[in-house]
């Protein structure tokens, strides 16, 4: 029987190595490790409200221009 902790390695190796099988050498670094830990902790990320994260992004990275 398979502790949790090397199941849990496995798998993130597993989707890691899906991850960069259909996107070949077209990302960057930076982006693969985020995608992977995305696709690894998936059950915490379909926990996270798109629209007030969006929100909130915009509103502060919004460039106001009062004329």
């Amino acid at each position: 029987m398979l502790s949790e902790t090397v199941a849990s390695e496995g798998r993130s190796f597993s989707k890691l190595k899906l991850i960069k099988k259909c996107l070949l050498t077209t990302i960057t670094q930076n982006r693969l490790v985020n995608l992977s830990n995305l696709s690894i902790e998936n059950e915490i990320a379909a926990d996270i409200d798109l629209t007030s994260v969006v929100r909130e992004f915009a509103e502060t990275t919004a460039t106001r221009v009062n004329f």
